[in-house]
């Protein structure tokens, strides 16, 4: 859609980015934005969401973190906006029922100690880095029960989902679960809420490709199905060399950018129990989408000893095909079907991610 091809392109130059690397991670942050506020309907009988897991890896030096920097910035600038308004209703609120209580010179006047004492861990997140099960579990109860987790430098990530800090222990389920919606429960007394009922994360990680090919390779990784729910791929252009002309990113393409995610945010985010908008997908989607997944069924053979790699490319291309169509249709996602042209450019872009999927896992096979 015109939306992310102005961005991608605008962005793409003023930073010398890989357009594959920087068109990859506008998708992703749309998907980071639609939570659990729309879903499409296909041929399974569970609704899918926009949720992309994507971990993208470049050589260092090639701009990740400036353009991850410029195109999660309206997200995160939303939650800031989001934190500072749920303070000062919190704060009228303590101030109204202190008013309550007393009357004159016996009012208690109200401190920032009170504030951030009553808010606690309730403050509203969308975005979180680094995490631990438990942590994150806590956090997914104040937060509709779904969280975007972003990082430019996915080493650390990487590390403590293989378990560095537990003993080689998996850290992954919340993560499998927050993929598919099921519920999770929590053993760890520390969090406020033990079970949550259907957690959903969208995930947005950048790295070098020694990290990705670390998390490609571990056999947990692997044997748990966590592999097949990302979208992943090495972007491979050189460091361009440097350049005597100033670029910069028009203010007209920032504007329109940060609006469009504000307003895809204010609709979609933390809906709580505001309903779901569903969009259906039209007959010809559902066919294309069975096409495509037969295509790979039918040569299963030829995949043998992926580790269940192709499970997920049809759902993350109906994903994807999710966040085209809330791209066109941002105001009424749920009065159009998802059209036969939207998936075959869902697919077109899964395809991508398909071949570099292959070759970094065959890369990596290569080299043990």
């Amino acid at each position: 859609p015109d939306q992310l091809k102005q961005m991608a392109e605008s962005v793409s130059y003023a930073y010398d980015a890989p357009i594959d690397l920087v068109a990859a991670q506008t998708l992703s942050a749309v998907s980071c934005c639609l939570g659990k506020g729309v879903s499409l309907l296909t041929n399974h009988p569970d609704p899918t969401y926009g949720l992309l897991y994507m971990f993208l890896a470049t050589r260092p030096g090639v701009a990740k973190s400036n353009v991850s920097k410029c195109l999660m910035r309206p997200i995160k600038e939303y939650q800031l906006w989001s934190r500072e308004s749920f303070r000062d209703s919190t704060e009228q609120r303590l101030i109204l029922e202190n008013a309550d209580k007393g009357v004159g010179s016996s009012l208690k006047k109200i401190t920032k100690k009170d504030i951030d004492t009553e808010i606690g861990k309730s403050s509203p997140t969308l975005v979180v880095e680094h995490y631990t099960q438990e942590g994150l579990a806590n956090t997914l109860s104040y937060n509709d029960e779904y969280l975007a987790l972003v990082s430019t430098d996915a080493s650390g990530v990487v590390d403590l989902l293989r378990g560095s800090k537990s003993n080689g222990c998996f850290q992954g389920e919340i993560l499998l679960k927050g993929y598919s919606g099921e519920s999770y429960d929590c053993n760890n007394k520390i969090a406020k809420d033990e079970h949550l009922d259907e957690i959903r994360l969208s995930i947005n990680w950048l790295g070098t490709i020694d990290t990705l090919k670390v998390f490609v390779s571990d056999h947990q990784i692997n044997n748990r199905g966590l592999l097949s729910r990302f979208c992943f791929a090495e972007i491979d252009q050189p460091v361009p060399l440097a350049q005597v002309n100033r670029k910069t990113l028009e203010d007209s393409v920032k504007e329109s950018w940060s609006s469009f995610l504000s307003d895809l945010l204010s609709k979609y985010w933390n809906k709580k129990n505001r309903p779901t908008e569903v969009v259906i997908a039209s007959d010809e989607s559902v066919l294309l989408s069975v096409d495509f997944r037969n295509e790979f069924v039918s040569q299963q053979d030829l995949f043998d000893g992926l580790s269940s790699l192709g499970d997920r490319w049809t759902e993350n291309a109906w994903r994807i095909a999710l966040i085209l169509h809330v791209t066109k249709h941002p105001h009424d996602p749920s009065r159009h079907k998802l059209s036969l042209d939207t998936m075959k450019s869902a697919i077109r872009i899964m395809r991508w991610f398909v071949g570099r999927e292959l070759s970094c896992v065959e890369e990596v096979k290569g080299s043990d």
